[in-house]
């Protein structure tokens, strides 16, 4: 099998191929594989991602590589038992459940983010937001754009709620992202759409709205918030399975020390605005799991090429997951 890496370098991101992988791993011929799925363009992050790889080696004493996939779906599958082309992963919470089922992946750390201050905190929230709407239930007989159907915050816990509340808007559509949605919004085409944010405050650093803030100046004061979700877990880093537990010791002091070097720090919030970690067991995504069964969905259905990764594995190895 071969996987290409990432090499890191002191000034340069260079490609190179490997060959093998296997347990013995943190070596110059066999590195410890780190994938970070984010919503910027790699050419963009990337001097960063190896900024947090380069901290990894130097903390850990463990050869580090990026791997660098074109597609969401190679992030998950990168930690299949039969052929693991990654060792590290930060995915988003429906992608951990997702490898954890097919391929036994383990969430050892949470990410944390800023709630306002020098707070900082291991969730989000889901929020439904409207113009001429006053509350969730006024909702009932008009129109939401959703963001897509893969979009935790923005489908899949909004869908809930509708379901819970036994809301039935006149239209639902797909918008194709956040933006898409919040111009949908804006240009008067729908009532309402979910965006994430903060659980602590609104008009926060993460709220979907300051993407059209310099389009839309007045974002904030014409849109108001009609509804909240519980938090949500914010994302994990998950590492295959049958990593041997002095390697897996290493790598999380090492991402936990993270933010106490300036340069870790800075990337690291530059690659998804994440201000560190804390450590967690997986039991932290348990009532996503529990939504997505209410709703008589799989975690297959809410990943793009879930269903045939989900086929191509059981061709290979048993399903195992906690």
């Amino acid at each position: 099998m071969k996987a290409k890496f990432i090499v890191v370098s002191m000034l340069l991101v260079v490609i190179v191929s490997c060959t093998t992988r296997s347990n013995k791993i943190g070596t110059e011929t066999n590195p410890v594989v780190i994938e970070i799925l984010t919503p910027s363009p790699l050419n963009v992050v990337a001097h960063h991602i190896n900024n947090v790889a380069k901290f990894i080696e130097t903390e850990s004493g463990l050869k580090t590589a990026i791997y660098a996939p074109k597609k969401n779906i190679e992030y998950i599958q990168a930690l299949s038992q039969s052929s693991p082309k990654a060792d590290v992963a930060i995915l988003n919470d429906v992608g951990y459940l997702f490898a954890n089922d097919e391929f036994g992946a383990t969430a050892e750390l949470i990410a944390l983010r800023s709630g306002g201050g020098s707070n900082f905190i291991s969730s989000y929230c889901s929020a439904i937001i409207s113009i001429n709407l006053n509350s969730i239930d006024e909702l009932n007989g008009h129109s939401i754009a959703f963001s897509d159907e893969y979009s935790t915050a923005g489908y899949l816990i909004p869908l809930y709620t509708l379901k819970e509340k036994k809301i039935k808007p006149s239209k639902t559509i797909f918008a194709g992202g956040y933006i898409e949605a919040l111009k949908r919004l804006l240009n008067g085409d729908v009532d309402a759409v979910p965006i994430y944010t903060s659980c602590e405050s609104m008009n926060n650093e993460l709220d979907t709205r300051n993407f059209l803030a310099g389009e839309y100046p007045d974002i904030f004061t014409r849109t108001r918030t009609i509804y909240k979700s519980n938090p949500i877990p914010n994302e994990p880093v998950v590492l295959r399975k049958n990593i041997p537990a002095e390697i897996k010791d290493k790598i999380v002091k090492a991402l936990t020390k993270c933010p106490e070097n300036q340069m870790c720090r800075d990337s690291l919030y530059s690659i998804n605005k994440v201000r560190g970690f804390r450590k967690a067991d997986g039991k932290e995504y348990n009532d996503l799991r529990a939504i997505i069964k209410s709703l008589e969905k799989d975690t297959a259905d809410l990943i793009p090429g879930g269903w045939i990764l989900r086929i191509k594995n059981t061709y290979e190895l048993p399903r195992s997951g906690n």
